[in-house]
């Protein structure tokens, strides 16, 4: 499969192409790291774009050990969702249907497990109902802090230490507003992010961005019985912007500020997936049908 990555600079119609990515499997997901490069996952491997352009691939992961494994030469199960928390300098990584949590401490090129109880207990009562290739969302906001979107489940957690909490999604395919999270209907959680204390999630079965808040859930863009989002995924919040991977657009909405739409500021048919740096740099994966 052959990708092309795009970039896009905040408040500038500028749109550089920046490289080409030909990879043995589909890219599950990416994010930026800075001083690093774009890092993306492929089945059981992660590969690098470098920020000087040069192409890693395998950087880290082995697809010929089946035999899961931390330390420095890591041994991943299937890939499905990334995240940067930049203050800590770690990626972490979601695999085998959410199933398992990894870090990679970037400054001691180290991998380990996290939540082995927590996500073990997630997923004990509806194990079967996930496959190891599903799609999850995650997003790092600490050492051991971390939100989890399931689509599959229908849920979101967020897993602090060794507590869970229950942030939104009773597990229902349905859009059901509710007194709190937990008892509101999120029919397709497909992206998941935060800012200033706030929950947001993206609901791409009735095309809204919810904003959870303590025990307080609200719709903050878009609405259930029109498609002024079409099917919102992946959230990236960067200086105060959320941008939003839509079905066949990219969108921003300056968080914060009185204004409730989201505008689109990139439109395509070939959108994969979204990341975005802390210089606003807005990176645009796209599935380069020319020449695949």
């Amino acid at each position: 499969m052959i990708y092309k990555l795009l970039r896009k600079t905040f408040g500038t119609k500028e749109i550089v192409d920046l490289a080409r990515l030909d990879v043995p499997s589909l890219i599950s997901d990416i994010c930026w790291v800075n001083d690093l490069g774009l890092v993306y996952s492929t089945d059981r491997t992660l590969g690098l774009l470098t920020a000087k352009g040069e192409k890693i691939f395998p950087w880290k992961g082995d697809n010929l050990d089946d035999k899961l494994r931390d330390g420095n030469n890591p041994v991943f199960g299937y890939l499905s969702g990334l995240s940067y928390f930049e203050k800590l300098k770690i990626i972490f990584v979601a695999e085998n249907g959410g199933r398992n949590i990894r870090a990679i401490n970037l400054e001691e090129d180290y991998t380990s497990t996290l939540f082995k109880k927590q996500m073990a207990e997630i997923f004990s009562l509806m194990m079967k109902n996930v496959l190891v290739q599903s799609k999850v969302f995650i997003e790092g906001a600490g050492r051991d802090k971390v939100f989890i979107a399931s689509p599959d489940l229908r849920k979101c957690f967020f897993i602090n230490g060794s507590s869970i909490s229950h942030v939104a999604g009773d597990g229902k395919c349905r859009f059901a507003n509710g007194q709190n999270g937990a008892t509101t209907s999120i029919g397709m959680p497909s992206g998941i992010s935060s800012y200033n204390g706030k929950v947001l999630i993206a609901d791409s079965f009735k095309n809204i961005i919810r904003s959870v808040d303590g025990n307080s859930i609200n719709i903050l863009l878009g609405h259930p019985h029109d498609k002024i989002l079409d099917e919102p995924s992946k959230l990236v919040v960067r200086n105060g912007v959320l941008y939003i991977q839509c079905k066949n657009s990219v969108r921003n909405n300056m968080l914060g500020k009185k204004v409730e739409e989201a505008k689109a500021i990139y439109e395509s048919d070939n959108i994969v997936n979204i990341a975005a740096d802390s210089e606003g740099g807005l990176y645009i994966l796209e599935v380069d049908n020319a020449k695949s």
